[in-house]
């Protein structure tokens, strides 16, 4: 079996690309091992990144230092896998204030990327989060149907209710 990860040199495609070597499979960590959200989170440093690809390399992890915005490379070095998890993206908040276009090519573009590579290789594709969900648990929710979109009567004005009839304002 091989795996293809990106983002695995993050904390979450870390510990997916451990698993999958635990296990026995083949893995890939593409990583484009950007630092740049370093420079806002002080708590963070870029020694854990390498950290990370010195484990991972220690475990005979495969690491390729390409962007998920370069098709071209994702789709060739999954071409022989057997699985992709996707676990790479740009989480810093500040930085989608100040750089959106780096935000959205990234996550939105990377991420179709990661689709048509599932798609073009005819392979699984499981697409992972650990950041900004935020909310109670809806995947397993049930489905309650009533006869109002209302949980409670409401007690504003319907907005049905004609604005200002026969209402003369100053």
């Amino acid at each position: 079996m091989k795996v293809l990860v990106t983002g695995g040199c993050g904390f979450l495609g870390y510990h997916v690309c451990s698993y999958f070597r635990e296990q026995g499979a083949e893995v890939i960590a593409y990583d484009s091992l950007a630092k740049h959200e370093f420079a806002r989170n002080p708590y963070m440093q870029p020694a854990a990144r390498d950290y990370n690809r010195q484990q991972l390399e220690a475990m005979g992890v495969q690491i390729v230092v390409e962007d998920i915005r370069n098709k071209e490379a994702l789709v060739e070095y999954g071409s022989d896998c057997d699985y992709l998890c996707h676990t790479a993206a740009q989480p810093a908040m500040t930085i989608s204030w100040e750089d959106p276009e780096l935000d959205f090519s990234t996550n939105t573009r990377g991420t179709f990327n990661v689709l048509e590579t599932a798609r073009i290789h005819q392979i699984p594709v499981a697409i992972c989060s650990s950041i900004h969900n935020f909310g109670p648990d809806r995947i397993n929710a049930a489905l309650t149907e009533a006869e109002t979109r209302y949980l409670r009567e409401p007690v504003a004005i319907d907005e049905s209710e004609p604005l200002l009839q026969g209402t003369v304002t100053p």
